[in-house]
C-alpha cells in the first residue's frame, strides 16, 4: 500500500520558493498531486498510485532561486 511520501527540502537562499514540482513533462498539480507545510512537500498517495509498486518515480523541484533539487 502507498503512502504519503514526504520529503524536505532545505532552500539554498533565504526566500527560495517552490516554482513546480514535476515528472518529466508532466507537472503536477498544487493541492491535488502535492501539497506544502513550510518546507515539507508532501507528494499525495492518490498521485503515487498510479505507478507500480516498487517503480522509482524520478520527481524535479524547481525552486526560484539556486540549482532545482531531483529526488528519484
Amino acid at each position: 500500500r502507498l503512502q504519503v511520501l514526504k520529503f524536505q527540502l532545505q532552500p539554498h537562499f533565504l526566500f527560495n520558493t517552490l516554482n513546480s514540482i514535476s515528472n518529466g513533462t508532466t507537472v503536477l498539480v498544487p493541492g491535488t498531486d502535492y501539497t506544502v507545510a513550510g518546507s515539507v512537500y508532501s507528494i499525495k498517495s492518490t498521485y503515487l498510485s498510479g505507478f507500480a509498486a516498487n517503480s522509482t518515480v524520478n520527481l524535479t523541484f524547481d525552486f526560484s532561486a539556486g540549482d532545482d533539487a531531483a529526488m528519484g
